[in-house]
């Protein structure tokens, strides 16, 4: 078996018919490399989510103060029957 890191040795060949063909290494570089880059992708979107929870909370401390009683989404909708567009 080949070793990860070095020059493959002479039992490493596939066959005698094809020279110069070595076996794939049997450790896993590339699936301890995807491993590394998920985790780093995961520790990025953790800090993303972080700032944006900081920054969400300096806008609420330096947003004006809310009026009691008032509730921006149905401010100037009248309760009962509407007005028909069209007449």
């Amino acid at each position: 078996m080949m070793a990860c890191e070095g020059r493959p040795s002479a039992n490493d060949r596939i066959s005698s018919a094809s020279p110069g063909k070595f076996a794939k290494p049997e450790c896993h570089l590339t699936t301890t490399f995807a491993k590394r880059s998920k985790e780093k992708m995961r520790q990025e979107k953790q800090n993303a989510k972080a700032a944006d929870r900081q920054q969400r909370k300096l806008a609420r401390k330096n947003a004006p103060p809310r009026i009691p009683g008032y509730d921006p989404d149905i401010a100037g909708i009248i309760p009962g029957p509407q007005p028909l567009d069209f007449e």
